[in-house]
């Protein structure tokens, strides 16, 4: 009977096991068949790209939704979403940028500020606005949803008026941080992004949007909306730039602050322009870093005078109190109070501002009189144009 017993309860510890595989093989059947699990932060928004003059679909359009940091921190940028044959295209995006300085996460609420969708077709003009305009400030994980999903495309070539700038994206670096500035219709976005990669603090942006305006050839921007981060010591990071002007250089387009058009000829004088990278101070033409120009821009004739087709050395002649100095080249050169003098002995001292013009010398004073380099000295060389940096350093006794 113990025997029988045992034989039973031995059994039933055999068919335990085998139902309890079974349903692990059956669940595990189910798990693989599921579709797989949609994070909280994978967002899927639904658009319709027509052609603005025939409000027609266009197909095989390419459609992203760019981060604030328009893709530095390596989350998938460049993965687009193309139009079908009835102009829909719903691209999916990962809105968790991780830790932040801007609270832009509240629950499943999460403001869309910073962010732009990006469409482009073959024939037609890039068109990048912000993500609001379509979906409002914020936008809820678990019923995203677009409120105007309509993208139309101008056909290259076309006249509408956008204040006659193309492209419409213009962007600009200086160290870490990179600015862009996107127009679209009477409307402008504004973008300041500091990414993780560019520093080893807490990635953070900053956004301002408004309209815009032309006022004696330059663009006023108005801002009616704006993102900014909490300083410690309460003042604003003075990176937004106004009254902006035009200036083209070949198939380069710059937008130039009017009140820095003399530093923006000092930067043509000294070869910091035409640049070859988005690093720099102002405002040029996505991706016209690449194109190659030829002679002087096109600026306004007010400027005009503080561009040298030719770059002036001369030498200093005399110390004066104060930092101050002379150098034996002036009007008679084509040199102006305003402009910059260099070393030509790479960074051996600091870069000089003229003060004074006279017929053939000038006063200069340093840019940056308390910083490392040593002081400038009688017979030191200096010019209007960098030296390249492959200049070996020398110093003199």
């Amino acid at each position: 009977m113990s025997q029988f017993c045992a034989s039973t309860r031995a059994l039933a510890a055999i068919t335990a096991v085998a139902l309890a595989f079974a349903g692990i093989i059956t669940w595990a059947g189910r798990l693989l068949a599921s579709p797989p699990a949609r994070f909280d932060s994978v967002i899927r928004l639904e658009f319709v790209v027509l052609d603005d003059d025939t409000s027609t679909p266009v197909k095989g359009a390419a459609v992203w939704l760019t981060d604030p940091f328009g893709g530095a921190s390596g989350d998938g940028e460049d993965i687009a979403t193309l139009s079908d044959d009835r102009g829909n295209a719903a691209p999916s995006r990962d809105f968790d940028l991780g830790e932040l300085v801007n609270n832009v996460k509240d629950g499943n609420r999460f403001q869309v500020i910073g962010w732009r969708v990006k469409v482009s077709a073959e024939g037609y003009q890039t068109s990048i606005i912000p993500l609001f305009e379509y979906t409002g400030n914020v936008i809820d994980y678990p019923t995203a949803k677009v409120k105007q999903s309509v993208i139309r495309l101008r056909r290259t070539g076309n006249t509408k008026p956008d204040h006659g700038l193309k492209p419409l994206r213009y962007v600009y670096q200086d160290w870490g941080n990179q600015v862009s500035l996107v127009f679209y219709g009477e409307k402008f976005d504004a973008l300041l992004s500091c990414p993780k990669l560019c520093s080893r603090h807490t990635p953070w942006f900053e956004d301002k949007h408004g309209t815009v305006t032309s006022v004696d050839g330059a663009l006023r921007l108005r801002v009616q909306n704006q993102e900014l981060i909490r300083r410690r010591d309460g003042e604003e990071h003075q990176w937004f730039v106004n009254d902006l002007v035009p200036v083209k250089w070949g198939k380069r387009q710059y937008l130039v602050p009017q009140e820095r058009g003399i530093a923006f000829c000092n930067a043509v004088n000294l070869g910091k322009e035409p640049r070859a990278s988005n690093y720099g101070d102002f405002p040029l033409g996505e991706g016209q870093e690449a194109v190659a120009v030829a002679g002087l821009p096109a600026v306004p004739e007010a400027w005009s005078g503080y561009l040298l087709k030719t770059s002036v050395q001369g030498e200093v002649t005399e110390l004066l109190p104060d930092l101050i100095a002379k150098v034996n080249v002036g009007r008679k050169q084509g040199l102006r109070a305003g402009m910059e003098l260099v070393p030509t002995e790479q960074y051996l001292f600091s870069d000089m501002e003229i003060v004074r013009v006279e017929d053939r010398e000038s006063i200069i004073r340093p840019k940056y009189p308390n910083g490392r380099y040593r002081k400038i000295r009688v017979g030191d060389i200096v010019s209007t144009h960098r030296p390249s940096s492959k200049v070996t350093l020398r110093d003199r006794p």
